[in-house]
């Protein structure tokens, strides 16, 4: 056929247009639906649950309300000295990267800077954000 589409491309065409149709007006009812009111009572009790879990594995990622105070006193970790148990109090922190950090510092030398932690494996972005705070780099 010249000039014009084949079937196939026309049928084609048309679903897509359908589907295309069909996603908007899903979009725009979504859109139109008043978001459901959530109990905030549900929130603490998923963090109660979340502590408990915590608790039970032995890794709770919140520090507690003096550990809070020491660190706010810029009582920092020193991540060249600390050893195991130190390390293990920083958030996100359990007994597996602790011994990695403690391991690369043996093989490679002291840290130079936080960022230097990037290179222990299982440490990334997140979880040097989360311990950057808590920390300070000395020799």
């Amino acid at each position: 056929m010249q000039g014009g589409f084949h079937r196939l491309q026309l049928t084609a065409t048309m679903v897509l247009a359908v589907t295309l149709m069909i996603g908007l007006g899903v979009r725009w009812y979504q859109i139109r639906q008043p978001l459901p009111q959530v109990d905030p009572s549900l929130s603490q009790r998923f963090q109660a649950i979340a502590d408990s879990l915590n608790d039970l594995s032995g890794q709770s990622s919140r520090l507690t309300r003096r550990e809070r105070q020491l660190w706010n006193e810029n009582q920092r970790i020193n991540i060249n000295e600390a050893g195991k148990e130190e390390l293990m109090r920083l958030p996100g922190i359990g007994e597996t990267l602790a011994e990695r950090i403690i391991k690369r510092r043996q093989n490679r030398g002291p840290f130079r800077r936080e960022s230097d932690l990037l290179y222990v494996s299982g440490i990334g972005p997140k979880t040097l954000s989360k311990i950057r705070p808590y920390i300070t780099v000395k020799d």
